[in-house]
């Protein structure tokens, strides 16, 4: 039998949520258009029992004044005879049956308006058989069509918050469960997760949906979309159920969230309730008055750090120039402060930028040309990398390990807990018997029990030595990044020594083992051989890292990894298996983020890859469960 079930949130609301005195339904078959229906003032009441009876089984109710009515089939409405006026007052009770309805004894009563009136009971399974309880997981909207076993077709759709409770009812005890999708929008996949193999009491079932492929640079209910040229930085959370939810970025289309169009602004996104929010905006809501870039987001989606020109964001910006704020989401939208500040909240007397933050929102690392953050005023020279701790002045990072002058660094990244800090530096005193004349990685340790030298060099030769230049000029720009865990470092170079047999000529993404001290290439394919092109693309890309530090996601020029050149691709460095996420021709791409576990990969795109919308932009990339 075919159950269609438009308004799942209704139907649950009513099963579970309302109390019994108040458990009715209104519906009027008709849909009134004309002015005179609603002067019809006699209405029909009909009891409707949503779960299995079994053979023999009567359920006998009544209206009162006689008028009874016999149930013995179920999902089917049986009216009592007559009709009711308009404005009278009605009370159905259960007079027998082999369970009583819902809980307790149905004593309804109400007023007859001018519709029909539907109520809506469940009975409990009939000995021997069970209910299979599922539940949909999947953007808001969507409308999906569920099979049991190739039939038992029910339609359901996901409310605003992006959920769906429907069930399987009459499934004789033990019977096997097979649930498959019958329909569902274009370009959706589903996981289906839960109790295997059979029906009983207690089998449950969540269903995850989700688009291969989803443009997440656009505004609320699919309104105004950023393109691919006027949108950048896709950041996505790491959340540990790993579902790819929330997702941060930045645009200049005009119309975005109310946007001129004039600045960039920064977004974040609820893919599932399909929200976006544009979070530079000034505590009387206008949007930022200068360009803002760089969003990060935390664990929990909680905080978003990055860096804007506006001088309107806080209270009292009057230092004209680019400052770090750290927003935090509220029940009210969200609330922004300024973070690049020194000794009693004074103002930056240079720029601060590139933030990073912890997991929690706790700690954030990001570089700053400005001398006056520290509570201990510290010569310092050029950008440098600080710490900012809730409740602290700033920690001056990149010092000098004998002079504690800070002698320059940039590009942090840091770790959830806050203990790790690993940044690049030009510099050639953070650490003892640095002789290459390059730029280093460092990491940073804040808990470290070496309180003397915090810091230590990771961009080093196999051998032990000092690594090669490449064919890089010495004033490269690398951007590290740390695992979620603080254990891997990933960042790439053209130097032809950091591992053996390197041969390509060309610039080669590493990840460094902060426990075992040793490094190891992952543009490779799957049987180890050398991309045949640069990865990433360009100088100072940042490698996309997983929670566990376990699976890479970069952009690539070589054409050997499976996918053209010119794509975004991941390697798994315990499988050892590389696989294409982008796989376009004639098009451009963008530096990826990862979510925890790898599941989804957002980037930007100069060709449409979503099949909802023409546009180029921004998307989330679904990449499956255990990659």
């Amino acid at each position: 039998m075919e159950k269609m079930i438009s308004a799942c949130f209704i139907y649950f609301l009513l099963i579970y949520s309302i109390p019994a005195q108040f458990n009715t339904i209104t519906i009027n078959p008709r849909a009134p258009a004309l002015a005179e229906e609603k002067l019809f003032s006699e209405q029909r009441i009909g009891v409707y029992i949503q779960s299995e009876i079994g053979p023999g089984e009567q359920f006998v109710f009544s209206a009162g004044e006689g008028r009874q009515i016999t149930i013995t089939e179920p999902n089917k409405t049986v009216y009592f005879p007559g009709t009711f006026s308009s404005g009278s007052t009605y009370s159905i009770t259960q007079l027998s049956g082999p369970r009583t309805c819902e809980t307790g004894t149905i004593n309804l009563t109400g007023i007859v308006q001018n519709e029909d009136i539907i109520i809506y009971r469940g009975c409990g399974d009939a000995p021997g058989y069970s209910t299979l309880h599922c539940q949909l997981k999947a953007p808001a909207g969507t409308a999906v069509t569920f099979q049991n076993n190739g039939s038992n077709d029910i339609t359901v759709k996901t409310d605003s918050n992006g959920f769906c409770n429907f069930n399987f009812r009459n499934l004789p005890d033990s019977s096997q469960h097979n649930i498959t999708v019958k329909s569902a929008p274009a370009g959706m996949v589903f996981t289906i997760k839960g109790t295997p193999g059979y029906a009983t009491p207690y089998s449950r079932i969540l269903i995850e949906g989700d688009f291969s492929y989803d443009l997440i640079s656009r505004g609320n209910n699919d309104s105004v979309s950023g393109t691919f040229f006027e949108s950048w930085d896709p950041g996505v959370s790491k959340e540990p159920d790993d579902n790819g939810r929330y997702v941060v970025f930045v645009s200049q289309a005009q119309g975005l969230c109310g946007s001129t169009g004039k600045y960039r602004q920064v977004y974040w996104r609820d893919r599932l309730t399909n929200k976006t929010i544009m979070i530079s905006r000034a505590p009387d809501g206008a949007e930022g008055n200068g360009n803002s870039f760089a969003p990060v987001i935390s664990v929990g989606s909680m905080y978003v750090a990055f860096e804007s020109y506006a001088a309107n964001l806080v209270a009292d910006d009057r230092n004209a120039v680019r400052d770090v704020f750290l927003w935090r989401r509220t029940i009210e939208g969200g609330e922004l402060e300024r973070i690049s500040t020194g000794p009693g909240g004074a103002e930056a007397n240079g720029e601060s930028f590139e933030p990073s933050v912890s997991g929690m929102g706790g700690h954030v690392a990001f570089s700053s040309s400005a001398t006056n953050l520290t509570e201990s005023p510290v010569e310092v020279s050029g950008v440098n990398v600080y710490l900012w701790q809730r409740n602290k002045t700033p920690v001056l990072i990149s010092k000098d390990h004998k002079t504690g002058k800070g002698v320059g660094g940039s590009k942090p990244s840091i770790d959830m807990n806050g203990y790790r800090i690993a940044f690049c530096s030009y510099a050639y005193t953070l650490v003892p018997d640095d002789n290459n004349n390059l730029w280093d990685i460092f990491l940073y340790e804040r808990n470290t029990s070496n309180v003397s030298l915090p810091l230590r060099r990771i961009t080093m030769a196999y051998h032990g030595g000092e690594r090669n230049q490449g064919d890089e000029s010495s004033s490269r720009v690398v951007t590290p990044t740390i695992s979620g865990d603080g254990r891997y470092i990933a960042y790439s170079t053209t130097a032809s020594n950091v591992v053996p047999d390197d041969h390509n000529n060309a610039q080669d993404v590493f990840v460094y083992n902060t426990e075992t001290n040793s490094t190891v290439r992952v543009s490779v394919d799957s049987n180890g051989i050398e991309g045949n092109g640069d990865s990433p693309y360009g100088q100072g890309e940042r490698i996309a890292l997983s929670y566990n530090g376990e699976i890479a996601a970069f952009t690539t020029r070589a054409a050997n990894f499976g996918t053209p050149a010119g794509n975004v691709v991941m390697y798994n460095l315990n499988t050892k298996k590389m696989t294409p996420v982008s796989s376009i021709t004639g098009g451009y791409v963008s530096t990826p983020s990862i979510s925890r576990k790898g599941n989804y990969i957002v980037f930007g795109c100069s060709l449409p890859l979503d099949g909802r919308f023409n546009s180029s932009g921004l998307f989330s990339r679904y990449m499956g469960e255990n990659q």
